[in-house]
């Protein structure tokens, strides 16, 4: 099943970006570990070898607003012809979820909030706490597992106790069918790849949507975008509105092993008249 996309317009987001973010370059053997000691520690389930190998499956975790996380394998997936974030060329997109099923249910720990993925990794949920997700390859530094943000995503509490941060070695993508008017809250780092969503076949079933509110902070190694401009011929395809707010309590306070460029901080505030 596949569908092909036709734009060749850019998406609507940030400049290219250079470098590959050194200053918040993610440990990730050491992530590995500890969230095998002290965290949650899921292996790779896709394989790239054997009579059934297919490299672009992964885990889907549903987070719970009880402090658990209903674990699933994604057991197939529809690949769709797109035009990714950065190119102009058409390539395959693995994002859809075609089957899955239920693995287990786990518990977030209360001292240790960190869960570390060694495979592609869906995502959805309410984030009952300071979670911090890893997706990446340790085992095999090769394999780049993407992200894919299904659902939305929001916080429990909004007083600042939750937050949520997301490190990808490669991409973090928004699902082709993803909420027509989505929310995200979280830190959202893709380490080598891009933060945004691809153009799908347009109009169609996947395009356009409506809006994107993002309440935190969007990294992105290569140039990021959520917005087609002209991806649906005469009008633009993907997100419609994107509304990004920045989240300072979970600036001051993030979520355990949250990278960052200095233990120096400064804000300004500003107030319009």
């Amino acid at each position: 099943m596949a569908s092909s996309a036709r734009s060749k317009s850019k998406p609507l987001g940030l400049s290219d970006a250079a470098g590959r973010f050194d200053a918040i370059k993610a440990n990730f053997s050491l992530l590995k570990t500890t969230a095998n000691t002290s965290g949650i520690y899921l292996p790779r389930y896709s394989t790239s070898s054997g009579n059934n190998a297919n490299p672009h499956l992964g885990y889907h975790l549903i987070f719970n607003s009880n402090g658990t996380i209903t674990v699933k394998k994604v057991t197939s997936v529809v690949t769709n012809q797109v035009v990714p974030i950065n190119t102009t060329n058409n390539s395959n997109d693995y994002t859809f979820i075609n089957g899955e099923s239920t693995y287990q249910t786990l518990t977030i720990p209360s001292s240790c909030g960190l869960i570390f993925v060694e495979d592609n990794t869906w995502i959805e949920g309410i984030i009952p706490s300071k979670v911090t997700v890893v997706a990446a390859g340790v085992t095999n530094t090769s394999f780049l597992p993407d992200v894919v943000l299904h659902g939305n995503i929001t916080y429990a509490a909004t007083d600042g106790t939750d937050g949520f941060t997301v490190i990808g070695a490669h991409d973090i993508l928004i699902a082709p069918d993803s909420p027509q008017n989505m929310t995200l809250n979280g830190m959202f780092i893709a380490q080598s790849g891009a933060f945004g969503r691809n153009l799908y076949s347009c109009p169609g079933s996947y395009e356009p949507r409506g809006t994107l509110t993002i309440l935190g902070t969007t990294v992105s190694n290569l140039r990021t975008g959520t917005r087609w401009v002209n991806g649906c011929y005469s009008s633009d395809a993907g997100f419609q509105t994107r509304i990004d707010a920045f989240d300072r309590q979970n600036t001051v306070n993030p979520p355990a092993f949250t990278p960052f460029t200095s233990t120096q901080w400064q804000f300004v505030d500003w107030r319009q008249k």
